[in-house]
């Protein structure tokens, strides 16, 4: 797990937050979406953004507590920042159910490699100044299921920070509500 959070330190110096503006659609249109790749070390050919769309998330610490956000995919991460088939966004965590707005965290999905071993994991990087990691999560299989509804899946383990110095282990969800998402980060 550090060696993700190590990962996703280096993105979010490398990538950033950037500005977020209104949803457009990705080049590549003709081809359909969703794509989400299940894990794998080595980039696809597909010129498709994977994990394009806006994804629901809902976490669950020991203590039984539940918090829950979206995600909205939308920019293909280039395979030389140690991920592989992965795209980032705007992330937010909504204490109010769905009355919540984007601009905040930075998202990822994406595959990484760990000790020669591809994982498929989710993340999602604070936009403070000393940007540290709130949530880093690694999917159990490494494979995208589907829920009761047919909709793309991600369910796993990891670490929800509270600030850059405690953290907890957490369960996640991940699940996509759309294949457009509600705000696009600008190149």
């Amino acid at each position: 797990m550090k060696k993700l959070m190590l990962l996703g330190t280096a993105l979010v110096l490398s990538v950033g937050q950037g500005a977020i503006s209104a949803p457009t659609t990705p080049a590549g249109t003709l081809r359909s979406y969703p794509y989400n790749p299940n894990k794998n070390a080595t980039e696809a050919t597909d010129p498709r953004t994977p994990y394009y769309g806006e994804w629901k998330w809902t976490i669950t610490f020991r203590n039984g507590t539940v918090a829950s956000g979206r995600m909205s995919i939308s920019k293909r991460v280039t395979p030389k920042q140690g991920y592989a088939n992965a795209s980032i966004g705007a992330a937010v965590w909504c204490p109010a159910g769905d009355a919540c707005p984007f601009e905040s965290d930075t998202a990822l999905i994406g595959s990484t490699s760990n000790n020669g071993a591809a994982e498929l994991i989710v993340e999602m990087d604070d936009p403070a100044p000393d940007r540290f990691i709130r949530f880093v999560g690694v999917d159990l299989d490494g494979v995208v299921g589907k829920d009761k509804a047919g909709r793309p899946t991600l369910q796993g383990s990891g670490n929800w920070n509270y600030d850059s110095a405690h953290d907890v282990f957490v369960d996640f969800t991940l699940t996509q509500t759309s294949t457009v998402p509600p705000v696009k980060a600008r190149p």
